[in-house]
C-alpha cells in the first residue's frame, strides 16, 4: 500500500537543469563575439562560429559590434559592448602600484 502513496525517486536528468545545449552555451562565458543584427536588447550573436540567442545588459547592440558573453540565463546568452567594458586607470589605481612607489617600507608594520 505505502508504495502505491509513495512515488519513485526521480532521475537526474529529470531534476537537473543541464543539458549539452546548457553546458555548450556555459562556455562562451568570457568569449568575444560579434553582434548579427542591432539588439533591442535582444537578437542574435555569433562567438566562436555559433549562433546563439542573446540579450543585452539593457543597452542597445548595433550590428556588427564587438560584445563579451558575461552569463547565461536558461537558454539565453547574456552580453555587453566589449569595447564599452570599464578599464583599470593606471596611475589612480593605488592597488596595481608598487609598494616601493607608494614610499612604504615593506618591513615595517604600517600599524604600529
Amino acid at each position: 500500500m505505502g508504495k502505491r502513496l509513495l512515488l519513485d525517486l526521480p532521475k537526474s536528468e529529470d531534476v537537473l537543469p543541464d543539458s549539452p545545449l546548457r553546458r555548450s552555451l556555459r562556455q562562451l562565458v568570457g568569449k568575444v563575439g560579434v553582434a548579427k543584427n542591432v539588439m533591442l536588447p535582444s537578437g542574435a550573436v555569433l562567438v566562436d562560429g555559433m549562433t546563439v540567442d542573446a540579450l543585452s545588459e539593457g543597452m542597445p547592440i548595433e550590428s556588427g559590434q564587438t560584445v563579451r558573453v558575461v552569463a547565461v540565463r536558461g537558454n539565453r546568452v547574456v552580453v555587453r559592448p566589449a569595447d564599452d567594458e570599464p578599464r583599470p586607470v593606471k596611475g589612480n589605481d593605488i592597488l596595481s602600484q608598487s609598494i616601493e612607489s607608494l614610499g612604504l617600507d615593506p618591513y615595517e608594520d604600517p600599524l604600529a
